[in-house]
């Protein structure tokens, strides 16, 4: 048996279906709109990590290489430095060593000058030596 709805209850019924059809469409609309505002601000803060991490492994990267490059330079400057003072070291021992022999020279000299004033002054005292 089917069931004869006046027209304008029925039209009633139906407007106010699809009035609540609608509004849940628009709703629906809003909450997959939402969601995907959401994945793009959460897709966004990955992309800004993943850059940051970029950067940061960049700057580690550019410290290691000026690390490199400091100690390359002092490696190049100590090279000249050690052979100038091994250089300096060596004069300053052989200096060392004709200090001491002028100062032997010197003093030789003095006692041979004294030796032989001794011998010519005949004041002096001191016996003179047969040689």
């Amino acid at each position: 048996m089917e069931i004869l709805w006046p027209s304008p209850l029925l039209d009633l019924v139906l407007s106010e279906a699809f009035g609540h059809a609608k509004e849940a469409l628009g709703l629906a609309q809003l909450q997959e709109q939402t969601l995907q505002l959401e994945q793009q601000s959460k897709l966004k803060e990955y992309e800004a990590a993943v850059e940051q991490l970029k950067n940061e492994q960049r700057a580690q990267y550019q410290d290691k290489l000026a690390r490199q490059r400091y100690e390359d330079q002092l490696r190049q400057q100590v090279g000249p430095i050690s052979f100038l003072n091994a250089g300096w070291e060596g004069f300053d021992h052989r200096r060392g060593t004709i200090y001491s022999l002028v100062h032997l020279w010197g003093g030789l000299k003095n006692d041979l000058i004294n030796r032989n004033a001794a011998d010519t002054d005949p004041s002096s005292g001191l016996v003179k030596n047969p040689l």
